[in-house]
């Protein structure tokens, strides 16, 4: 016959309460990073959706995935200016004109930032 002794029980238990009560406090310091990583993979996916087609629908599917990492991470628009304000660029000429004029208007500003930062 097998007797368990209250008290190991009890500390058994609190044991393993104890590690749960741990692991919580862990996922909750990670929570604020888990809303960057969904946002910086909506950005990605933004950008390889303007990467692979300049089409008006993966123009649209861009905006709606920058849209995305935005909801995830209000802060993307300020600390990562340049690649937001990029991807909105492009995003808009793909859906306002067609391809070959959205490519013109893309290579005329990469010429004029380029003799702005000379």
């Amino acid at each position: 016959m097998i007797t368990t002794d209250r008290c190991d029980v009890e500390v058994a238990f609190e044991t393993r309460n104890h590690k749960g009560h741990f692991i919580q406090e862990r996922i909750a310091e990670l929570q604020p990073l888990r809303g960057q990583c969904f946002s910086n993979f909506y950005l990605y996916l933004a950008l390889k959706a303007l990467e692979a087609s300049q089409s008006r629908s993966s123009s649209l599917k861009a905006i709606r995935y920058l849209l995305q990492a935005v909801k995830y991470d209000p802060s993307l628009p300020r600390r990562r200016q340049f690649l937001t304000l990029l991807t909105l660029v492009k995003a808009f000429l793909g859906v306002l004109f067609s391809p070959q004029i959205a490519r013109q208007q893309l290579s005329l500003i990469k010429k004029q930032r380029q003799v702005i930062a000379q």
